[in-house]
């Protein structure tokens, strides 16, 4: 009997079938992992999906509405997103205003402005209205950016729609500011 060498190229061939086999393997069992995990998946929602009415008859509807309620301050915060009236956003910009130091003045508007090219899709409930704000003097570049971080970042939500910065030549980190335009969301009647 002929006695088998191991030389450099049949060890190369081994460790290709090998590298080949265990590919295979791999490939076939995720894709049959994935069609379990699918089956599970589906069989897991047909049980929570069907409403049916329970001794007490109450029906799924009902445990789901005392879900959203155990939700309590998820849902509070949501309801957050949108202000009841536009006072609250001219408040708040007003605030931020005052604590940087930015001497500005604010118009509500329910009429898109000329410079924003794609109005917002309309929401049943929510009035989508324009503050602009009009910056009366020249400020630091980084009040600025604080400034436009606290717009951004307020619940209610708020969204900077426009923005013109011009550098202001009597000082070395001051610009001028076109008047910004921000997107505001209030709850309709």
């Amino acid at each position: 009997m002929k006695k088998l060498s191991l030389n450099a190229t049949f060890l190369r061939i081994i460790l290709v079938l090998t590298f080949i086999i265990a590919s295979g393997l791999l490939v076939g069992g995720f894709y049959f992992a994935q069609n379990w995990l699918n089956d599970f998946a589906l069989k897991s929602n047909i049980g929570k999906v069907s409403s049916t009415t329970n001794s007490s008859g109450s029906t799924g509807n009902d445990q789901s509405g005392n879900e959203l309620r155990k939700l309590g301050p998820v849902v509070d915060k949501v309801n957050g997103f949108v202000a009841t009236s536009k006072e609250k956003y001219e408040t708040d910009i007003g605030f931020y205003a005052s604590k940087l130091g930015v001497a500005a003045t604010t118009t509500y508007s329910t009429t898109v402005p000329t410079s924003i090219t794609t109005p917002p899709p309309m929401l049943q409930g929510v009035v989508v209205g324009y503050i602009t704000i009009a910056i009366n003097k020249p400020l630091d570049f980084s009040t600025l950016i604080k400034f436009t971080k606290a717009i951004e970042t307020n619940i209610p939500k708020m969204k900077l729609s426009g923005i013109s910065i011009k550098h202001d030549p009597s000082a070395a980190d001051s610009v001028t500011v076109e008047p910004l335009i921000v997107e505001v969301y209030t709850k309709g009647i």
